[in-house]
């Protein structure tokens, strides 16, 4: 049976048609062919990237002007007409091949049509979407150029100003409220600030608090230091107890004072109540007359403003 539907074949592409139509087939085949796999070897890693990216959206725009996916144009263009030719010929069942001929020939004129014509299509219109293809990443690549001059110039300014619009603003202020709550609820008494935090972005937030602490609170201020290479204990102190994503708030039980702070600040980050203090502290004081109040903000590895959650 193989043998007649191959002799069947070999006559029917003898005609002048079906020979036209594939050596069309062919030669667009073989411009794919190179167009997506040998010229892009030509150039470099890059190059050969945009290269890939540019001919993969042309062909996606194709297809979307024609209505079309992936697979129903690999489907109904390409493989339906094969099985098509194929049932037929499998139906062709002449005792004689010369009378089959005539049949097998009309099938196969009608094959390489049903896989020209869309072929032909499809070429047409991928090559027109080529320019269009170019002509939107041009504009793609300007509006971005000027986004990303927009953002700069932005992203300089906010290097060197506080921008009232951004969250960080009221972060900033109510932080310096609470300190300026915690100073006056003190009413002068002596009072130490304790900051710690362990290595990333938690040491980073500390250190602002710290800051802010030391300027606002009237508290004496210490850490957070990160000398944890020198000195081991210091690492062991700001991890042990710690909570990732929140800041332990150590102080005494009684410490009314404490507990407004630890309102304030805790409207602006998580925090965690802790009655916990060091046993030996780690700083030093002037003398001081009475009771000297404590406050140990631990800070974890990565805290966050509840403005960011």
């Amino acid at each position: 049976m193989f043998d007649v539907f191959a002799t069947l074949l070999l006559r029917a592409v003898r005609s002048a048609f079906v020979r036209l139509v594939l050596r069309y087939t062919f030669v667009t085949l073989a411009e794919i062919l190179f167009a997506a796999v040998l010229f892009p070897l030509l150039l470099g890693s890059p190059e050969r990237l945009h290269y890939y990216r540019a001919v993969a959206r042309t062909w996606y725009a194709a297809l979307a002007a024609l209505s079309q996916t992936n697979l129903s144009f690999l489907a109904y263009s390409i493989i339906a007409p094969i099985i098509g030719f194929v049932v037929v010929l499998v139906l062709l069942r002449h005792p004689s091949q010369e009378a089959a001929m005539p049949q097998v020939k009309d099938l196969m004129v009608g094959v390489a049509a049903g896989l020209a014509v869309p072929l032909l299509i499809m070429a047409t219109v991928f090559v027109w979407n080529i320019p269009k293809t170019i002509y939107n990443d041009h504009l793609a690549l300007v509006a971005l150029e000027g986004k990303n001059k927009t953002l700069s110039a932005d992203l300089e300014w906010r290097k060197h100003s506080v921008s009232t619009t951004d969250p960080v603003f009221p972060n900033i202020i109510y932080l310096l409220q609470a300190f300026q709550i915690y100073r006056h609820a003190q009413g002068g008494a002596p009072c130490v600030v304790k900051v710690t935090a362990p290595r990333g972005r938690g040491a980073a937030m500390a250190s602002m608090v710290a800051q802010f602490s030391s300027s606002v609170s009237g508290c004496f201020t210490f850490g957070p230091d990160m000398n944890f290479d020198l000195n081991p204990d210091l690492e062991k102190q700001a991890t042990d107890g710690m909570v990732s994503d929140a800041i332990v708030f150590h102080a005494a039980r009684d410490d009314k004072a404490a507990d407004q702070l630890f309102m304030h600040l805790g409207n602006q980050t998580r925090l965690v109540r802790s009655f916990r203090l060091p046993s030996k502290p780690d700083y030093q004081l002037p003398p001081q007359k009475g009771r000297v109040y404590v406050v140990w903000l631990q800070f974890g590895a990565n805290p966050k403003w509840n403005s960011e959650r």
